[in-house]
């Protein structure tokens, strides 16, 4: 290591023995020269580099570096400092150009070290590319940005963030503090990334290409109608919330739903069919489902939900207007659903999905055939069916009836009762393993 060590040494030492200073056309050491901390002049200096030579520049006052130009193959800039500053703090203008040429890549601006006001940087054809504001308020702490803007070589604006105060912002026009402002930013393509709307610094509304669109929270943006592509969102900032609109072709809105400031839904989930009709409507407080209602494209309810304290209460319905099932459901408190109880609830909801899987049955329970026939009902425990239970042919006639004993884990059916056409052919009493008994 020693020995490596010393070899970086050298060759940094034999790159650094072709620099060459002079002051005033004559050789110069600055580690030299006599009062030396009460110096003052410039400083001119030429660093060989394996045949890449590097011009600097720098102006001393009082001994220190006020100011130092560098002039190489790879890089070009204008530094200042402060003049009292110990450790040569940034101060003042800082310029860096594109290589051997005098095209400004960067300029910026500091005081005592801390980036203050208006920073720019260019595209090399001349435009801007990105600028910056910064304020330095406090003497503990480095610089706040403010605000900034980002542009496109043809000078098209790609990206902005406005100030809330005018004399903090970089183009009060733009960002509405001389009226209302309506603009879009671009890609590299060309097209329209978003189109915004600014008011005193606020930005009150934004409209996104739907293929440009990219849900933070997929599982959430999953509805009824899974293959939604929107074209169009629009996203308006009203106080502490964000309302979403998904926007068809011609204008209509396929969905509509809000987040609060900490990123949560909150009010009406509306989805709509193509036809315009509602689809389902769910409403959110504090990103818990509340409650939720669908409907079949011919307007017919098809699933109700309402969020208890330990469940939910579900009513599903055919197509045709018939109610298919009805009960209460609780969460599962064990076993592989107990910690997807939220996102699972969230699912069905916004879904207009069954329950069965995700929840266990609780208390009385019907189903209807689509021809609003009674097929089946039975009370639950925690989804263990308990006391009798009867299913029924597709005409509503009975055809079984079954007890369960719950005395033991899991629950058998200790009798069960058979029906032909609603009178009773056979009664038997069963063990825990399915057997008759003697």
């Amino acid at each position: 290591m020693k020995k490596i060590f010393f070899a970086l040494t050298l060759v940094s030492l034999s790159a650094w023995a072709e620099r060459k200073c002079t002051f005033q056309g004559k050789e110069f050491d600055i580690y030299k020269a006599e009062n030396r901390d009460a110096f003052n002049g410039v400083v001119k200096c030429k660093n060989d580099f394996s045949g890449e030579v590097i011009e600097e520049e720098q102006t001393y006052k009082n001994g220190r570096v006020i100011e130092e130009k560098f002039d190489g193959p790879n890089r070009k800039e204008v530094k200042h400092f402060y003049p009292d500053s110990p450790n040569q703090w940034q101060h003042g203008e800082q310029i860096e150009y594109f290589p051997k040429t005098n095209k400004i890549r960067r300029k910026e601006f500091y005081q005592k070290m801390h980036k203050v006001g208006l920073q720019e940087s260019f595209h090399e054809n001349g435009k801007v590319d990105e600028r910056k504001f910064y304020v330095h308020e406090k003497e503990d702490r480095g610089s706040d940005e403010t605000a900034s803007i980002g542009y496109l070589e043809n000078g098209q604006i790609r990206y902005i963030r406005c100030a809330k105060e005018k004399k903090n912002t970089i183009d009060p026009k733009l960002c509405g503090f001389e009226g209302v402002s309506k603009f879009s930013t671009y890609t590299e393509d060309g097209s329209v990334s978003r189109t915004l709307t600014y008011k005193n610094g606020e930005l009150l509304e934004e409209e996104i290409p739907g293929p440009r669109f990219s849900a933070r929270n997929n599982d959430f943006m999953l509805g009824m109608q899974k293959d939604m592509k929107p074209f169009l969102v629009r996203i308006t900032h009203d106080g502490e919330f964000k309302r979403y609109v998904y926007l068809n072709e011609k204008g209509k809105p396929q969905r509509e739903f809000a987040f609060d400031d900490k990123g949560k839904a909150t009010g009406d989930d509306k989805e709509y069919f193509a036809s315009e009709k509602l689809a389902r409507k769910t409403v959110f407080e504090k990103g818990e489902v509340v409650s939720s209602e669908c409907w079949w494209e011919n307007g017919k309810p098809r699933g109700k939900y309402k969020k208890t304290k330990d469940g939910v209460d579900t009513t599903m319905t055919w197509g045709n207007g018939t109610v298919q099932f009805s009960g209460q459901f609780v969460e599962r408190r064990e076993g592989y659903y107990s910690s997807y109880d939220r996102d699972k609830l969230l699912s069905i909801a916004l879904q207009c999905s069954r329950v069965d899987y995700a929840f266990l049955r609780q208390g009385p329970f019907t189903e209807f055939n689509e021809a609003g026939k009674k097929i089946y009902e039975g009370t639950f425990e925690k989804g263990q069916e308990t006391g009798w239970h009867k299913i029924y042919d597709g005409n509503g006639a009975i055809a079984e009836e079954l007890l369960y004993d719950t005395s033991k884990k899991p629950a058998f059916v200790a009798q069960k009762k058979s029906y032909k056409d609603g009178k009773l052919v056979s009664d038997q009493k069963l063990n825990s393993d399915g057997s008759p008994k003697e």
